[in-house]
């Protein structure tokens, strides 16, 4: 059985992540484990703490929450969650590795373009220092779907199938289409071609696929031209990959200018797998 771990703060935000894993967490018959990071140190009197009384706020709100969801997700699904006092990210990390998670799924505030969602934010951090796939919702997505789901990456490159075996597991339990994207910078022209190893992979499980190019003028638009497809194509889910050893692309998305950012108000949430 797969896990999900879901971070929330209480917020309206990320009751849209949770209830999205639950979604999720139903047909691909997976576990959900929510937890809370607390950082809190002030004293107050001698018989109790500012942090001790934030702390059991905090899980009564736990309680009140998982008694809320529990009637949405079928009962052979565990749903549990827990308390972390620590940083955000480093509870999150430290939770992930206890249970064991195969996904984690979190609220973004989802505003203008793709950089914006990953700049300066929890996502970006955590994305920085995980190697598990991050699903980031945001508050303004659509209704739960896995009808459709555009993959970027250069299709003309070798991947490991481990690399990818959490998209297909998706891909295979909704039995969605999944979109191949290759982004153009550099003028090339003709079809795109898939190498026979992803495409080995994917007749495999019986996913359904297609190649698809676009382009883009220069590298800090890629992320913009892989929304604009995603929003034509009505993909349900948009997934990129994290390349860690070799700037590219995605490395370029962090240092592209203010002034190259097309505000771009996008529903579509965002798997990030790491290479």
């Amino acid at each position: 059985m797969k896990k999900i771990l879901v971070p929330t703060d209480f917020s309206e935000n990320a009751s849209f992540a949770v209830r999205y894993a639950l979604a999720l967490a139903t047909v691909s018959q997976s576990a959900v484990h929510i937890v809370h990071a607390l950082s809190a140190s002030k004293k107050a009197g001698h018989f109790s703490s500012v942090e001790d009384i934030i702390l059991e706020e905090k899980q009564q709100e736990m309680t009140k929450l998982l008694a809320d969801l529990r009637p949405l997700l079928p009962e052979n699904l565990p749903l549990t969650g827990a308390i972390q006092q620590d940083y955000v990210v480093d509870a999150l990390i430290a939770e992930a590795d206890q249970i064991k998670a195969d996904y984690v799924v979190m609220g973004t505030e989802g505003a203008s373009g793709l950089k914006k969602w990953l700049v300066g934010s929890t996502t970006n951090a955590l994305i920085k220092n995980t190697t598990l796939p991050v699903l980031a919702v945001p508050t303004s997505t659509k209704p739960f779907a896995l009808n459709r789901i555009c993959l970027a990456l250069d299709l003309s490159n070798p991947i490991d199938s481990a690399t990818l075996k959490p998209l297909l597991f998706l891909a295979k339990q909704f039995q969605s289409q999944l979109d191949l994207l290759e982004v153009r910078t550099n003028g090339k022209t003709g079809l795109p071609q898939i190498h026979p190893s992803v495409e080995a992979e994917l007749k495999l499980m019986s996913i359904k696929y297609q190649a698809y190019k676009t382009t883009a003028k220069q590298t800090s638009e890629v992320d913009d031209a892989i929304l604009d497809f995603a929003k034509t194509s009505n993909a349900d889910l948009v997934c990129i990959l994290n390349q860690s050893e070799q700037r590219s692309w995605w490395q370029n998305l962090f240092h592209s200018s203010v002034s190259a950012e097309i505000a771009y108000q996008t529903t579509v949430p965002l798997l990030v797998l790491h290479i």
